[in-house]
């Protein structure tokens, strides 16, 4: 392992710190989840990125060496499509434009130390090359993982587009069932219950802004006024859906055509 210090610096994300794990670029995550606008930075990688696309790496500092939170490519891309930034797509050019070309400019993570020791070793040379055609089996990897994901945030930004609210019904197509069906996991998940004909949130999901009530206004037959209350989800309500529902294994039709063709 190299652990040879990198910085790249755009002028809108800031500094990012870089070293080389068994031929393959490892990013400092703190820096990433920073210039994709994530507060709690520690949180973020530990919330959108695998186990098997991190690690601890050393870090060389003015204060010595520092154990710190490594992402390799493919986790970069999936805090890139987890963040709400909206110059998060600029960041991914940059990356993909720039700072990978860069540490790939001479067919490897070669820093000019590198380069000179591969002229001086060609042992070494070969070890390097061999490592790198590994490091492109794995970006292909990552790419593919990118173009199966973008689908879901393409899904989530409209969501989070919408402002207007959403019958039950319009949400249960998303999950290819019908209202009644979907009203019925929702209550055996303990999310809601009806009172009167009203399905209500139950008190651990009361004002968080998931849904809204409306009354509709009707006419008996002989001629009396009637009123029923009904409820309509918020887009917030429709990712905190998605969000319950998936950790039980419930998701929507988009994610099972994206499985199905992977």
């Amino acid at each position: 392992m190299n652990n040879e210090l990198i910085n790249f610096h755009h002028e809108m994300f800031g500094d990012i710190r870089a070293i080389e794990k068994d031929g393959e670029p490892w990013f400092v995550g703190k820096d990433v989840a920073m210039a994709l606008g994530y507060s709690r930075t520690a949180d973020a990688v530990a919330a959108h990125v695998d186990a098997e696309d991190k690690g601890v790496g050393k870090i060389p500092t003015p204060g010595g060496e520092q154990d710190v939170t490594i992402i390799n490519e493919s986790g970069l891309y999936s805090l890139v499509l987890s963040s709400k930034l909206p110059q998060a797509k600029v960041f991914k050019r940059w990356v993909t434009a720039e700072v990978l070309p860069s540490i790939r400019r001479h067919g490897a993570y070669a820093t000019a130390p590198t380069i000179e020791k591969i002229i001086a070793s060609p042992e070494f040379g070969i070890a390097l090359l061999k490592n790198l055609q590994q490091e492109q089996n794995m970006r292909r990897e990552a790419e593919q993982r990118v173009r199966k994901l973008q689908p879901l945030a393409d899904y989530t930004a409209l969501i989070l587009a919408c402002p207007e609210t959403v019958s039950v019904s319009q949400v249960a197509q998303d999950y290819g069932m019908s209202a009644v069906a979907f009203n019925r996991i929702l209550n055996r998940a303990g999310i809601q219950y009806s009172v009167g004909g009203q399905w209500v949130l139950y008190a651990a999901y009361k004002d968080r802004g998931l849904v809204q009530s409306y009354t509709f206004n009707y006419r008996h037959n002989d001629g009396t006024d009637g009123c029923k209350m009904y409820t309509r989800w918020t887009q917030r309500g429709r990712l905190f859906l998605y969000d319950i529902l998936k950790k039980i294994g419930i998701i929507p039709m988009i994610e099972k055509k994206t499985d199905n063709e992977d």
